[in-house]
């Protein structure tokens, strides 16, 4: 951590970022890339008990037959994490 960095910014570490990173892939239906971000998520300690509930809800939920397949190109993919990250 920096000294001048805001305090607000402690939020977002290593464990943080994948959640989000474990979210946005859950939302694109892309149940390997859930499966392979969560432990870094489960495994980790720490008091953050939504975070742990949401990963293990979309973590879960990734292993559930899909009722149809989403086909996404690459491009529409770039959008959504685009749109996520206000980039």
């Amino acid at each position: 951590m920096l000294a001048d960095e805001p305090v607000w910014i402690q939020f977002f570490t290593a464990e943080q970022l994948t959640a989000e990173m474990l979210y946005m892939a859950a939302d694109l239906g892309e149940c390997h890339e859930v499966q392979r971000l969560a432990p870094g998520v489960l495994g980790s300690p720490g008091g953050m008990e939504r975070r742990r509930v949401l990963c293990t809800t979309a973590l879960a939920s990734s292993y559930l037959p899909r009722q149809a397949p989403r086909t996404t190109t690459s491009s529409e993919r770039a959008s959504c994490w685009a749109r996520c990250f206000r980039l």
